[in-house]
């Protein structure tokens, strides 16, 4: 989504704010590698995650105009008299409790 990508003044413009509220509380600082692994799991989901929605969304619309293709195909076929549709098979079935095995 284009609309949320953030610009390098608008970035910053969040960091310090947040920056600015976390001087109110007393936060234990992390190790900065697990900082660093927090971060680059961030950093990840922010751009994988647009990406594998752009996927799903691609191959959704995809599976809608293959079922409109099959969809208007078989209604051309059974205008036409050709139904790719297996016809029902008469079965005869035995009364309940007749003991006949069909």
């Amino acid at each position: 989504m284009p609309e949320l990508l953030l610009g390098a003044d608008e970035a910053g413009q969040i960091t310090d704010a947040a920056a600015a509220v976390a001087r109110h509380y007393d936060i234990a600082v992390l190790d900065p590698k697990i900082m660093d692994w927090l971060r680059l799991g961030g950093v990840m989901c922010g751009v994988y995650g647009g990406k594998a929605i752009a996927v799903y969304q691609r191959k959704s619309m995809a599976s809608a105009n293959v079922s409109r293709e099959t969809f208007g195909q078989a209604q051309e076929q059974a205008a036409n008299g050709l139904s790719s549709q297996a016809q029902p098979v008469p079965v005869n079935v035995a009364p309940y409790g007749s003991g006949a095995v069909n």
